[in-house]
């Protein structure tokens, strides 16, 4: 199932938390961040079974809330 979310203030206001705490340690981009903190915001209210991207960095940071999934690396 695909949800989309309107980033919203409480999205943003997240994303610059993660960038505060976890950017220069994470090497966390502006964009990356906004992805993350609307997964983290959603899965709040839909349960998220999978992060999903291919950018293995922005795993890594997702891991810690998230399942996830690079789809170069599903096999199909």
């Amino acid at each position: 199932m695909l949800n989309v979310v309107e980033t919203n203030f409480q999205i943003k206001d997240l994303a610059a938390s993660l960038l505060d705490d976890i950017a220069a340690s994470k090497n966390l981009r502006t964009l990356d961040a906004l992805q993350l903190a609307s997964s983290i915001t959603t899965d709040q209210i839909f349960s998220i079974s999978y992060f999903v991207a291919s950018d293995q960095r922005l795993l890594q940071i997702a891991n810690n809330y998230h399942k996830t999934l690079n789809p170069l690396d599903a096999r199909f």
